[in-house]
């Protein structure tokens, strides 16, 4: 592109990407140092030649100072051989190592400054051979692994701090990092506070085509991983709660998830008892039973357990005996108590003082509602199970008082039967053949109470049943005196004709002893 008007030029310098300028020192509206001035302020590292017609010393000097790459004169270049294009493609080529260069440091620079300023440990590496050695530290380091620049640089990864135990997994690593390749992986190692684990980056640093070794950084990460562990084993009681048949057993996982989770080893479980006026304890660690014995019960109002039921919420002291005298001659410090629903109180305490965090909260608010909820569950179960075996036991004594009753009522009807064939015998009579249905009746009734008592099962399966002939069934075995039976239009129904027998029967006779002597009864479709 070519143009006589400097603006136009800084426009299309922004517009498109260029290898270099090349501009007169006599402009419009300004002169070459002006123009390049203007695209320093943008293009620091822009290749830039300044080509004058006649010029001076003064001006090549100003040229160089505002940042020109290359300053030439017209009549000095007819007197060389090179050509204008010779000192373009070389100011290009300076700009570009200028460019690498100016790259190279700003990069380096914001290394530095990361380097020095992260609080988490740095270590800077380059490979003598195949072997990562330590060329520098960062504060974090040194007070991290407790050692000073001056003891590590120079020194084998391995040896300043990788542990035995860890050495197959860093050759692993280290020929990864040989082969410039990046690393993520979580780590041990020891520093001032012992084995702690670590999430290892290692970045390969390179600029271009310069490798300048690795940074190698460490971030803690043991809190975050005790915190999966211990939430893990939470997790495992919790599905142990679901399966306890007991509340004894869930009381024992509970005691033993606190000394295990909470890291309290002077845990306990006092259950309500006496319509709630008591504290009777129910489990303990190992831990308690040696250091205190056989655990006393405590009536309502006395001690921690009951401040902790009256305050409702769960108690955290890091050192009990100094923030309550109930406390005072204990041999307990660091303390959680927790009431649990209307089951009792978790303890959980510790020889020395504790610092308890938000965490150590939730897990042990986590603890405290699902060993309610599995005490709950425990509670439903058992409640059914009476309920279950008091229905057993009521089916049992309906069970003998039916063979009872149907033993004492079947004898009387077995006389009765038998004198009245004893009559039939004797003479032949309309009403001798009216008590006989209806002492079969009374038996057929006797039979189904009997079963519908045993088996608690209603009788036979439904069918078509004609109410007309069905009524008039039953009319006749009931006493009737001057009552008159109407069928009118009844119509057939699906019914169990046993039961629906035993229905009508027990109407006609309610009718007949609450109404008059002549009462008539009507059968018909509404």
């Amino acid at each position: 592109m070519e143009t006589t008007n400097p603006h136009e030029g800084i426009e299309y310098i922004e517009a498109e990407a260029i290898d270099c300028v090349v501009s007169a020192y006599e402009l419009p509206d300004m002169d070459g140092i002006e123009f390049l001035d203007t695209v320093r302020e943008t293009y620091p590292e822009l290749p830039f030649v300044l080509f004058a017609g006649d010029g001076s010393a003064a001006t090549a000097r100003n040229a160089f100072l505002a940042g020109a790459t290359d300053y030439l004169q017209k009549e000095a270049l007819r007197d060389t051989s090179t050509s204008l294009s010779d000192r373009i493609m070389d100011a290009i080529d300076r700009g570009d190592r200028t460019g690498r260069r100016s790259q190279r440091s700003h990069e380096r620079d914001h290394r530095t400054a990361l380097f020095d300023n992260s609080p988490d440990p740095i270590i800077e590496i380059e490979f003598d051979g195949e072997t990562p050695i330590i060329t520098d530290v960062n504060a974090a380091f040194e007070e991290t692994f407790g050692f000073d620049t001056a003891d590590t640089v120079g020194q084998p990864v391995r040896e300043v701090v990788v542990p035995e135990a860890e050495g197959a997994e860093h050759e692993r690593l280290k020929r990864q990092v040989f082969e410039r390749n990046s690393v993520e992986t979580d780590v041990r190692r020891e520093t001032t506070r012992g084995i702690r684990e670590f999430h290892l980056r290692v970045m390969p640093i390179d600029i271009g085509d310069v490798s300048d070794g690795a940074y190698a950084w460490y971030t803690d990460i043991t809190e975050r991983t005790e915190r999966e562990r211990v939430l893990g084993e939470l997790h495992d009681v919790t599905r142990k709660f679901a399966r306890a048949s007991s509340s004894e057993e869930i009381a024992t996982l509970a005691v033993e998830a606190g000394r295990d989770i909470l890291k309290l080893p002077y845990t306990h479980f006092y259950k309500l008892t006496d319509n709630g006026q008591k504290l009777t304890p129910m489990a303990a660690t190992p831990e308690m039973d040696d250091r205190f014995g056989d655990l006393p019960s405590f009536d309502r109002g006395d001690g921690l357990l009951w401040k902790a039921r009256a305050a409702g919420t769960i108690q955290r002291y890091d050192d009990v005996q100094a923030e309550d005298d109930l406390a005072s001659n204990l041999p307990i410090r660091g303390a959680i108590i927790a009431p649990v629903g209307d089951f009792g109180v978790l303890g959980s305490a510790s020889p020395v003082p504790a610092e308890f965090n938000a965490f150590d909260r939730e897990l042990a608010s986590i603890l405290i509602t699902q060993m309610e909820a599995a005490l709950e569950a425990v509670q439903r179960r058992e409640s059914l199970r009476v309920h279950e075996q008091e229905l057993e036991r009521q089916n049992e004594r309906l069970d003998e008082f039916a063979s009872v009753v149907a033993h004492d009522l079947r004898n009387p009807l077995n006389v009765a039967t038998g004198r009245v064939e004893l009559v039939q015998a004797e003479s032949d009579s309309d009403h001798l053949d009216v008590i006989d249905r209806a002492l079969d009746r009374m038996d057929a009734l006797i039979d189904q109470t009997l079963t519908l008592a045993q088996s608690g099962q209603v009788i036979g399966e439904t069918e078509s049943v004609d109410l007309s002939t069905l009524s008039e069934q039953c009319w006749r075995n009931v006493e009737t005196t001057d009552a008159t039976l109407r069928t009118e239009n009844a119509p057939v129904i699906d019914a169990d004709p046993e039961r629906l027998q035993h229905l009508f029967e027990n109407l006609y006779r309610n009718a007949i002893e609450h109404g008059s002597d002549d009462v008539t009864v009507r059968v018909m479709r509404l």
